[in-house]
């Protein structure tokens, strides 16, 4: 059967959910479709659109991979080409969306055929992932409030009682912990160590208690366990961002021992600095090639390749069944300024390159001359 053409991604998305499901989407929908519409718009305008203007499953699920990656930090499985051509696979077959019917993916999948999507659609698809996504956070915030005895439907009474969610949500969250096969003792035992497993652990316990009480000195009345699922989807939302800053000390780190100005570092440095007294830069070799951060052209002098090793999933710090919380790509800034200035899926190759050579990046400052085999691509 096919979607009747004024049928919205949105209206075939909460058709397909459980009724209660269906109405919290349309919710978020309401809530922040505008934003994200804000946010995916330089992205669109940038993508090419078919003949009846609307968007193919190549650039739906280009535009929502990039999308979470900017805001989140989060690389959706099945989003990310992860080496494959973007139109490889439909977006409308990523994981998350698989709990949707068959017959709802199907109409989705036809309406993307036919006519495209729409700039709305792909907002509406994005912010109804995101929903989805939230949904292993708020079972996950269920296990904690059932394990420490904290009622479902009651009033939480004292703040502090959901800043120990948060923390036992952390702990979990970081570990990788089945929330729902283990005991409070165990899990308050598991927060109490984390500094012996999360070096970073007390720093982000003070930046995410300081989002919590921003979360909760804005929320009228009483606190109750919807009220606090929502504020610690938020809160965790925002630590991809957040996290990143041991991306870049491990950007700086590896940078003092880069070969020349390669974005290569020699495998015997790489290795040196784990004797030094780092935590990271671990991984063997092997894993290191499967990762496509090994560059072995010379026999004997491996290297390995600063940016490929910074992004590889070993890095990703926090791992749900559908996405991972990874370090941000320095090039996500640079594509976004490009995508604003042109606002467009075609231009003058010369103006590209004066666009990008007037562009500094984090290691490189501008303006700068391209060189001639860039150019010539």
């Amino acid at each position: 059967t096919q979607a009747r053409a004024d049928i919205s991604v949105l209206d075939l998305l909460v058709g397909g959910l459980p009724n209660r499901e269906g109405k919290s989407v349309l919710v978020a929908v309401g809530r922040e479709l505008p934003e994200v519409e804000l946010l995916l718009a330089p992205i669109l305008a940038a993508l090419p659109k078919n003949a009846q203007g609307g968007l193919d499953g190549p650039a739906v699920r280009y535009a929502l991979h990039h999308h979470f990656q900017r805001q989140y930090g989060w690389h959706v499985k099945g989003l990310d080409p992860l080496g494959e051509q973007w139109n490889s696979t439909s977006p409308v077959q990523v994981g998350i969306l698989k709990q949707l019917p068959t017959r709802t993916r199907a109409l989705m999948d036809e309406r993307l055929n036919r006519t495209g999507f729409s700039a709305r659609d792909v907002a509406s698809l994005g912010v109804a992932m995101r929903y989805m996504l939230h949904g292993e956070i708020r079972e996950r915030v269920r296990d904690v409030f059932i394990m420490l005895n904290i009622s479902l439907v009651e009033p939480l009474g004292k703040e502090s009682r959901l800043g120990q969610v948060l923390d036992l949500y952390m702990a979990a969250y970081l570990m990788g912990t089945n929330t729902s096969a283990v005991s409070a003792k165990f899990m308050i035992n598991l927060a109490s160590r984390m500094d012996d497993y999360y070096h970073a652990w007390g720093q982000m316990q003070e930046y995410l208690a300081d989002l919590l009480l921003q979360e909760v000195s804005g929320h009228p009345g009483d606190l109750r366990f919807p009220d606090a699922a929502r504020m610690i989807e938020n809160v965790v939302d925002k630590f991809g961002t957040w996290q990143d800053w041991e991306c870049v000390d491990m950007k700086k780190n590896l940078l003092t021992i880069e070969e020349y100005d390669t974005g290569r570092v020699l495998l015997s440095d790489f290795y040196a600095k784990t004797l030094n007294g780092a935590h990271q830069f671990k991984e063997s070799v092997p894993f290191l090639r499967e990762l496509g951060a090994l560059d072995e052209t010379d026999k004997g002098t491996d290297r390995v390749i600063i940016p490929n090793y910074l992004l590889a999933r070993s890095n990703c710090i926090a791992k749900f069944t559908y996405h991972e919380v990874c370090c941000l790509s320095e090039c996500e800034a640079l594509l976004g300024h490009i995508e604003r200035h042109f606002a467009a899926p075609t231009v003058d190759p010369d103006e590209m390159a004066r666009v990008i050579a007037a562009l500094p990046s984090a290691t490189v400052k501008a303006p700068r001359e391209l060189p001639a085999v860039l150019l010539h691509r």
